[in-house]
């Protein structure tokens, strides 16, 4: 039933998709047909996910939610890593 919701949705041609989890229960080739098919997606796809792998491939901004607010970061999950990880204390940035 996912998959058939999700292909009716991405057949509607939205201008943004709204995805909470969209890889969970779906096994791998199910999931790679998924982000191929968003990364063809013309619109804007605001998700949240675990799924760090699909983030490295779909995501061109994370936006992380903590205690001091919102912060934005350019790039995929591999590049909002490296930035936390040099904004520790003793990092570069």
């Amino acid at each position: 039933k996912r998959r058939v919701a999700m292909c009716q949705l991405l057949l509607m041609n939205p201008d943004i998709l709204l995805l909470d989890e969209p890889t969970n229960h779906l096994d791998i080739p199910s999931s790679a047909v998924l982000e191929d098919a968003l990364l063809e997606f013309e619109g804007t796809i605001l998700t949240i996910s675990h799924d760090r792998y699909f983030l490295d491939r779909i995501a061109t901004r994370i936006v992380s939610l903590g205690i001091i607010g919102l912060k934005s970061f350019p790039g995929n999950y591999s590049d909002y890593q490296t930035r936390q990880t040099l904004a520790e204390p003793g990092g570069r940035l």
